[in-house]
């Protein structure tokens, strides 16, 4: 008997667990039903990766596809608007197809860690590059330099500020 109550409580743990809404993993988003994806954005999808299938998520207003490239096993994500349009394009990338100042950046302040790299292309054309280190994303320029968060370079010139009024 008790062998019956404890695996009912476990089951009903588990299944507590596991009930809670889906998200996708890594992304705090929402999966979608490929088939609630408009049109529109599936077709431009299947044209520029054949035979390819994903992960959808939705992203405000905009679809994301998250999807293995089979020859190189690389990631990619991709966001849509409603009408197809690419808002944005991220690639994962081995470490031959980036600027080797990212790696040096990373061997000087992140030693022994490694450090997944990917790159990303807004609607405008600018291009970056960008790390996920435990909670924070690291984000370099198009040439490999890494860029200080804004909010972080304005705690330094606030600090600075204050060290010069102390004086």
């Amino acid at each position: 008997m008790k062998t019956i109550i404890l695996n009912l409580i476990f089951l009903l743990g588990f299944g507590l667990a596991t009930a809670q809404e889906g998200v996708t993993p890594g992304t705090g988003k929402m999966p979608t039903d490929p088939g609630q994806v408009p049109s529109l954005v599936m077709e431009r999808f299947n044209k520029e990766y054949p035979g390819a299938s994903g992960n959808w998520s939705k992203e405000e207003d905009n679809y994301r596809v998250e999807f293995t490239d089979p020859k190189s096993r690389m990631l990619h994500v991709i966001i849509y608007d409603r009408n197809g349009e690419v808002i944005r394009r991220e690639n994962e990338l081995d470490n031959m197809e980036y600027p080797g100042a990212i790696n040096d950046y990373n061997q000087k302040n992140y030693p022994g860690e490694q450090l997944r790299i990917w790159s990303a292309e807004e609607k405008n054309g600018e291009k970056y590059f960008y790390t996920k280190r435990q909670s924070e994303v690291l984000k370099y320029d198009k040439d490999g330099h890494h860029l200080v968060p804004k909010d972080k370079s304005a705690g330094n010139k606030r600090t600075g500020q204050k060290k010069a009024q102390s004086r």
